[in-house]
């Protein structure tokens, strides 16, 4: 019929328009068969189109108003879920009241449609209405929400004497545009400031209660470019009393003082041929793990003589007799070579006690420390490895 007709245009180009007027963003009529999208969006940032798009499904008459008490209900085709909910885009649907001038949206998901006895529903929520100023936030919010990523390490400490710094990992769940990535970095970096984490007692009583000096975050499209360390975004801030600022050779963008860095997300073939095969990763593994015990055992006992004696040019010795014995425990082929995948979490705990054991002989052997600065760094390499000892066996016995 004619007037169905004229009923469903007047709704589309009533969507339209508050999608032009008071969201500001540009809107793309359909001309073409009606497969159940009527039209897309795309959002628009400080008057620049962003490539993030949204399709609309606009059903309009009294057919479609099904009041509950707080929803109206949708009854959809069965053609029409599929393609919905297999659509490469984000689909919302807008019921379009012409007699209150009312546009009610959601999200179709497939956690709001419904298998009933008869077909679908989908129960739309009667607060969301598309000229309600809140609902530019929540559309929006579908692309800028934590759900885009998942944050793989947080809170990471690499604090210095003179600098409070802290970092986070993060793996990207869906392949993400930068500009989504660039207005979630004021939050995870406003975040991490007033982080409460203290990687030892040392950096605690050093800067507790303190606001962050530097804090970087790195970006990964996936678990493997997170496991080879090739992060494709780099974003760090620093405190502008910051004594020790830390700078990047270049960057790309800078937004309110975050400086953004992006690089190729693509792994180079050398990094995806070169890797251990299981069997010979765990023989240097397992070999590594029963010395650097070892090792560990010798000097805990050694800083435990200390704590008796104050005897600090011992101390020294029955560290340092370790040296040559810990020294090429990793051999040229791991470190030439990447670890097999199922191994990625065992091999960054042991990554993790090398750089324990190699920064205590390092301490040691500095003759520009003072005597207080190397005990407390022995004691605090000495917990570090410790607290990785249960988490090497677990992961060990994973492997198997």
């Amino acid at each position: 019929m004619i007037g169905n007709s004229i009923t469903e245009r007047i709704g589309i180009h009533k969507v339209a328009l508050c999608f032009l007027e008071k969201f500001g963003w540009i809107e793309r009529e359909q001309y073409v068969a009606d497969q159940g999208i009527d039209t897309q969006v795309e959002i628009v940032e400080n008057g620049n189109p962003t490539g993030l798009l949204y399709c609309i499904q606009v059903k309009t008459g009294k057919s479609y108003i099904n009041k509950t008490k707080d929803s109206i209900t949708y009854y959809p085709e069965e053609r029409h879920v599929d393609y919905w909910l297999n659509h490469s885009l984000p689909v919302l649907l807008v019921v379009c009241d012409l007699e209150s001038d009312t546009k009610y949206w959601d999200f179709v998901t497939r956690q709001n449609v419904v298998k009933t006895n008869k077909g679908w529903k989908i129960d739309i929520p009667q607060e969301n209405q598309l000229d309600d100023d809140k609902s530019i936030d929540k559309i929006r919010n579908f692309y800028f929400s934590n759900d885009n990523f998942t944050i793989v390490e947080s809170g990471i400490d690499t604090s210095h004497a003179l600098s409070r710094r802290i970092s986070m990992k993060i793996v990207l769940k869906r392949n993400t545009p930068n500009i989504i990535i660039e207005g979630q970095l004021p939050k995870l970096i406003e975040g991490l400031k007033r982080s409460d984490y203290y990687r030892s007692e040392i950096v605690e009583s050093r800067f507790r209660d303190q606001p962050s000096d530097c804090v970087w975050i790195w970006f990964y499209r996936n678990l493997e470019q997170y496991r080879n360390g090739l992060p494709f975004c780099t974003a760090f801030w620093n405190h502008p009393d910051s004594k020790t600022p830390t700078t990047l050779s270049s960057h790309d963008r800078e937004i309110d003082g975050i400086y953004i860095k992006y690089s190729s997300s693509e792994l180079p073939d050398d990094i995806i041929n070169r890797r251990l095969t299981k069997g010979k990763y765990l023989k240097i593994v397992d070999w590594f793990l029963s010395e650097t015990n070892y090792i560990y055992a010798g000097i805990a006992e050694a800083y435990a003589t200390y704590q008796n004696d104050n005897n600090l040019s011992l101390l020294k010795h029955d560290t340092l007799k370790y040296r040559s014995q810990f020294e090429g425990l990793l051999s040229e082929e791991y470190h030439q070579n990447n670890a097999p995948l199922e191994c990625a979490d065992l091999d960054q705990i042991v990554q993790n006690m090398d750089a324990a054991i190699d920064n205590i002989f390092i301490v040691v052997g500095d003759t520009n420390r003072d005597d207080k600065n190397i005990v407390d760094c022995i004691k605090m390499y000495l917990k570090l490895y410790a607290e990785n000892i249960e988490p090497a066996k677990y992961e060990r016995k994973k492997v198997i």
